[in-house]
């Protein structure tokens, strides 16, 4: 959907008897399209006990601990994230970030960083098992504003079937999710993040929905299932 996005579009419609989409925004742009759910490990990633994830990354246990799973990236919301550090963290609250690649990152980002780390709020940690990060965290902040490369991103299904609370961005990316997950603005970020210990019935509630959803809809066999099912549609046995 991004370069070249008509030629290909029309190479992958007239090569292909039907097109699997990823999220509903891709299916409808080809006459052949069909959307699946895709898949992740709900094995792998599921609902941990707290504490001991945290003990296991050496994770302070009695704090408010708010992770970002992903690239550094302004295009991926990371300027969000670094200036909700630099607000709002401190003794109480921490900031988890978990990174691969250091990928875009502003002067304005540099100082939000810079703040972040005077007031001992940010806590990184590079190459660790990141399944282990979303039960550790009390939310998970994806702050995607536009689209994304991959749609929807990886790191919202792991959060969901782990049963982590989201709080992320109006992204087109994530549209399909949007029921699962605590959809804000830019604006909004600071006073939602501050309400974090005011709305944790909410949160709670979602957790327990997006664990229901990733096993019902996510899972290897649910999306075998629908795609088994679409395949023996277009070719039924004799």
């Amino acid at each position: 959907m991004h370069s070249n996005w008509k030629v290909k579009e029309a190479l992958i419609e007239r090569g292909s008897k039907i097109v699997i989409g990823t999220s509903r925004r891709i299916t409808n742009l080809f006459s052949n399209g069909v959307f699946i759910y895709p898949p992740v490990d709900i094995e792998l990633f599921k609902p941990r006990e707290k504490e001991y994830t945290r003990h296991i990354l050496r994770l302070p246990s009695n704090k408010i601990i708010i992770g970002y799973v992903g690239d550094i990236d302004v295009n991926r919301g990371f300027d969000v994230v670094a200036k909700l550090a630099a607000e709002l963290g401190g003794d109480d609250i921490k900031f988890l970030i978990t990174y691969l690649r250091i990928d875009n990152i502003t002067r304005d980002v540099m100082v939000s960083i810079k703040r972040a780390l005077k007031k001992n709020s940010l806590i990184v940690k590079r190459t660790i098992p990141v399944w282990y990060v979303y039960n550790a965290v009390d939310v998970l902040l994806l702050p995607i504003r536009n689209s994304y490369p991959t749609e929807p991103p990886a790191t919202l299904l792991e959060a969901l079937a782990s049963g982590t609370p989201v709080i992320g961005g109006p992204s087109p990316s994530l549209k399909d999710y949007e029921s699962l997950y605590i959809k804000v603005k830019d604006d909004d970020y600071l006073d939602v993040v501050k309400q974090i210990i005011d709305i944790r019935k909410e949160l709670n509630e979602l957790s327990i929905r997006a664990r229901e959803f990733a096993v019902k809809n996510l899972s290897y066999q649910a999306v075998l299932q629908r795609l088994s099912k679409i395949v023996n549609m277009m070719y039924p046995f004799n």
